[in-house]
């Protein structure tokens, strides 16, 4: 009967899921207003955390503006939502069906979300934000694999996750046929991420971390929105150190193939130069239909733009020249990583001397890094 009872406790075990409220409810401080999250196996969480307004209306197609301000602890235990974007077909890999994410889809998408081991102990715990996969047109910060608990308690970090603009809502480059109003379009998924990263360094201390010990890492697309960060000089000052983990690469489009595909875009919405705020009043279904129409289902054509303005041809070719230079487009570790969050010759990228990884109470003290990631 004992050992019946003691198989039973340990099966229970085995089958409970994370859960939140672990604790009284940890709240922090935002420049925008308090927020109140949860505690999930230890490691203090809050999701959802708006760092843009909506961009949808007269927002589309520009660089993000700031939210609205609240005065009352905003509910942080839920994601926001994700950008628009093209569904799986049928046929996709069943490898990638594990990775869930059923948050709603919507244009009020500008959310990062937090892991962090403390809020408000004065602690500077190093800052690690997530770049998510799914090229420049698909996936968020939400999916089920992105999910940051066990790597904010391994490592005594901070982990940050971010949603921001994809595909046309990100990416589509107008700047050419509609001018000024249009500008920003071709790189606003970057600009959200840049905004993102102001976000961190005006927040951070809040959660435990240090504004002035920033990694920014991705996978596959992610990797790919670092290499562009690192070619954007707005970016400068934000991030210390760069991982790029698969898509070890700049990929950009250039202004002549970002126009000439607009345009094609344009012209499946039966629409004309002199037509262009239609584009900001059009329901974002209709945007994406004619997406797919024009993609085949696959928008991996879409990418930032060296549009001049934001990131230019020079600067991202010498970006991909630093890739090149060190193990043919990986960025080699310089110093070691955290015990636990990587190993000799996992890539990261190169941080400011300025800024040496601080220790925070667990294993040794890396070597400083040398040189300076942007």
């Amino acid at each position: 009967m004992r050992t019946a009872s003691c198989l039973l406790v340990a099966a229970m075990l085995l089958w409970q899921q994370p859960t939140a409220g672990q604790g009284a409810a940890p709240e922090a401080t935002t420049q925008y207003g308090p927020v109140r999250g949860a505690v999930v196996d230890g490691i203090r969480v809050f999701k959802g955390l708006p760092y843009g307004a909506s961009t949808s209306g007269a927002n589309r197609f520009r660089a993000p503006q700031a939210p609205a301000a609240w005065i009352q602890p905003r509910d942080a235990t839920h994601y926001g939502p994700r950008c628009y974007q093209l569904a799986a077909p049928p046929d996709a890999d069943s490898a990638w069906r594990s990775w869930t994410d059923t948050s709603a889809m919507s244009e009020d998408c500008l959310t990062l979300s937090v892991w962090t081991p403390a809020a408000r102990d004065n602690r500077k715990r190093p800052v690690m934000v997530w770049l998510h996969g799914g090229g420049y047109s698909v996936g968020s910060g939400n999916s089920s694999i992105n999910e940051g608990v066990r790597l904010a308690r391994r490592g005594d970090v901070v982990v940050v996750s971010v949603n921001h603009r994809l595909n046309l809502f990100g990416y589509l480059h107008l700047a050419e046929l509609g001018g000024e109003d249009f500008a920003d379009a071709g790189n606003a998924g970057q600009l959200d991420i840049i905004a993102a990263l102001r976000w961190v360094k005006n927040n951070i201390a809040q959660f435990g971390g240090d504004p002035g010990n920033v990694m920014v890492f991705g996978e596959s697309g992610g990797g790919g929105k670092v290499g562009a960060l690192m070619a954007m000089p707005e970016a400068r000052g934000l991030f210390h150190r760069a991982a790029m983990q698969s898509g070890f690469a700049v990929t950009v489009n250039s202004p002549v193939k970002a126009t000439a595909f607009a345009a094609q875009f344009l012209e499946k919405l039966g629409l004309q130069r002199n037509q262009m705020g239609e584009l900001r009043r059009l329901p974002p279904e209709k945007l994406l239909a004619a997406l797919n129409d024009v993609t085949g289902g696959s928008p991996t054509s879409i990418l930032p733009v060296a549009d001049g303005r934001h990131a230019g041809v020079g600067r991202c070719a010498a970006a991909a020249g630093v890739q090149r230079h060190r193990n043919h487009g990986a960025v080699r570790a310089t110093g070691h990583l955290r015990p636990g969050l990587g190993r000799p010759g996992a890539t990261a990228g190169e941080g400011d001397s300025r800024h040496p990884r601080r220790r925070s109470g667990r294993g040794p003290a890396p070597a400083a890094p040398r040189g300076n990631t942007q």
